[in-house]
């Protein structure tokens, strides 16, 4: 069971698609019974900048947001962010309308080389922020 596990995770490590790495990898780790809300997966592109007003414009990372709860995200990247961080997460897709809120980096592992997954957790609902608190946000 643990060869073909890790065959299994070879193979996949040397494709080309990252997206089929992060959910074997998900589906072998994840643990759902301690998951706050529930998510909803996605396939949208988000762009990350660091958090102060300061060095808001220093630099700009484009990911793929990849799922999405009341409580926080999963983001994939070609680089590392350090976890701990604060960073200011903008989408422009208008049928999630989230727009661009705070968020804490909580998770960083890297899929293969050049691929990493981000996990993000929110001050605040983003979604709720924006509209009537009395519904639910997704």
């Amino acid at each position: 069971m643990l060869g073909e596990h890790l065959v299994a995770g070879e193979q996949l490590l040397g494709a080309d698609n990252d997206l089929r790495a992060l959910e074997e990898l998900c589906r072998t780790t994840s643990n759902e019974s301690q998951r706050v809300a529930e998510r909803r997966m996605l396939d949208m592109p988000v762009q990350i900048q660091p958090a102060n007003s300061r060095d808001r414009n220093a630099w700009k990372l484009a990911g793929k947001l990849r799922d999405l709860s009341d409580t926080g995200c999963g983001i994939l990247t070609e680089k590392p962010l350090m976890v701990g961080d604060v960073f200011w997460l903008s989408t422009t897709d208008q049928s999630i309308q989230l727009g661009s809120f705070f968020a804490r980096c909580v998770r960083c592992r890297m899929i293969r080389e050049g691929s990493f997954e981000q996990g993000f957790t929110f001050f605040s609902n983003p979604r709720q922020d924006r509209s009537n608190p009395s519904q639910p946000a997704f």
